[in-house]
């Protein structure tokens, strides 16, 4: 007999490593553009940042509130597995192609206080800078060397953050446009995939996971 799988994510604190991210790839391959952890969900579409932030704040799955936001990467676990979403997205290229667009991801931190543009306004505060969700950044930062830098184009500074394949952080122009990253929380994952039970529990333990648990109480 032919089912739905029905997957359960383990934990919200629990990190994939790569093996198990590319198992989750082959479970949601009929999701295109969509690569999630526990944590995060990564959206392969090219957007800029605005764009970014209002497709995050619509998207309310798995956020535990009626609105989502751009990601909050705050230790050292999402970064590893944002830049692990990054490249199962897209390939990671050479020293050549390392700032084309496909090679970073938004974020959700962007520098609101200070923006005069000034040399001195550059140095780096992190009392400066807020993630998506109002808090400041803590002692946690993964800026590329010289970064931020905050530079100008006509009327506009580079005051949001973006990450690379690397897990390198870097701050660029609003108007450039990349994947990005919402915040997610997630339990259940249901795979258009139709399978046996044994192929279900064998394709969830690949990508780090287990057969859901339906527990309910008679009446």
């Amino acid at each position: 007999m032919k089912v739905f799988l029905l997957l359960l994510l383990v934990g919200t604190g629990y990190c994939l490593d790569r093996t198990q991210l590319h198992g989750l790839k082959a479970l949601l391959k009929n999701l295109d553009g969509a690569f999630a952890t526990c944590q995060l969900v990564l959206f392969s579409e090219m957007v800029d940042y605005d764009t970014a932030e209002q497709k995050c704040q619509n998207f309310d799955i798995g956020t535990g509130s009626g609105t989502g936001n751009l990601a909050t990467v705050s230790d050292e676990d999402k970064n590893t597995d944002l830049k692990l979403l990054l490249g199962m997205a897209y390939t990671v290229k050479d020293k050549a192609g390392r700032w084309d667009a496909d090679q970073w991801v938004w974020a959700g931190m962007r520098k609101t206080k200070n923006n005069d543009g000034s040399k001195k306004s550059r140095d780096y505060n992190a009392a400066d800078w807020e993630w998506a969700d109002g808090a400041n950044p803590q002692d946690f930062k993964k800026w590329m060397k010289g970064q931020p830098d905050q530079r100008k184009d006509g009327d506009n500074l580079q005051n949001q953050m973006r990450i690379s394949h690397h897990g390198e952080w870097d701050d660029t122009f609003k108007y450039k446009e990349h994947p990005y990253a919402c915040d997610y929380q997630g339990k259940y994952i249901l795979s258009s995939t139709l399978s046996t039970w044994s192929q279900a529990k064998a394709a969830c333990e690949k990508a780090g996971l287990q057969l859901a648990k339906v527990r309910f109480d008679r009446p």
